[in-house]
């Protein structure tokens, strides 16, 4: 919701947020559990746990696999929050790994 909150309940923060990497070493597959009561997710990524200024947003409760690209060499951080239609839920603990 972009102004307020509904009557209803906040879904539940996804759980286990796992990096695998791929044979590429600028690519990488990010997955959760899902969320119950979840209409979608929110991805949260960047150079340093304050600054996670990239988002992907992904629609409906069935997908839970992100491949991340990158061009950028170095750490990375990444979180992940829960929407439906009446709030966002609080977000996961920040996962860090490294493109090299």
């Amino acid at each position: 919701r972009i102004f307020g909150n509904g009557v209803g309940k906040s879904p539940e923060t996804p759980t286990n947020l796992t990096v695998k990497r791929q044979q590429y070493t600028l690519n990488a597959d990010i997955s959760w559990e899902k969320s119950k009561k979840a209409v979608g997710c929110n991805i949260l990524g960047g150079i340093a746990p304050d600054k996670l200024y990239q988002t992907r947003q992904i629609w409906g409760n069935d997908h839970n696999l992100l491949k991340i690209r990158t061009s950028t060499i170095g750490k990375y951080f990444c979180v992940i929050e829960a929407f439906n239609e009446n709030r966002v839920s609080g977000r996961s603990e920040v996962m860090s790994f490294n493109f090299d």
